[in-house]
């Protein structure tokens, strides 16, 4: 059993147990028992109105979280999904066309007390303070070269207001 085991079930059982609003676990389309990767739904809860402003208010995506041998100490791979019927990838501008998430958490900002709620809420957060439909001004350059892993990618956070 990989070290990364225990802290993963207890994350995953707390997610179980306390589901956050516009989160749905999916089952593992490999081995229910792999506790390395995951695929959520992920949609948009409604705000303290009860209604919804955001531009992805209707849309649900799915998002895989792979766990490495090094979590916590190292944040896990993130991305998008495009791959199943009806899934798409958000049109964001700190969201690539390959699902490729520039987002600091996922990179020099992780530290071993994140969790993946702490990377589902700030996805989260992040498509519900967003109001530009478009993608990273170098999306097509980057998705041409980029790696299939998206932490191999050296991200220049040159936005910070969205």
């Amino acid at each position: 059993m990989h070290t990364f085991h225990k802290r993963i079930l207890k994350e995953f059982k707390r997610l179980q147990k306390n589901p956050l609003p516009g989160i749905t676990i999916k089952p593992s389309e490999t081995d229910p028992n792999d506790l390395s990767v995951f695929v959520f739904d992920i949609t948009l809860p409604p705000d303290s109105d009860g209604v919804l402003h955001s531009i992805y208010r209707s849309d649900i995506y799915q998002l895989r979280i792979k766990i490495t041998d090094d979590y916590p100490v190292d944040s896990p791979e993130v991305q998008f999904l495009n791959s199943h019927p009806g899934s798409k990838i958000p049109l964001h501008p700190h969201i690539y066309s390959n699902g490729h998430i520039c987002l600091d958490l996922l990179g020099s900002g992780w530290t071993p007390a994140c969790s993946m709620e702490s990377i589902l809420l700030s996805i989260q957060s992040m498509l519900s303070t967003n109001e530009l439909a478009e993608r990273p001004p170098d999306d097509q350059a980057y998705v041409r070269t980029a790696p299939l892993n998206p932490k191999k990618t050296t991200f220049d956070y040159h936005d910070d207001n969205v």
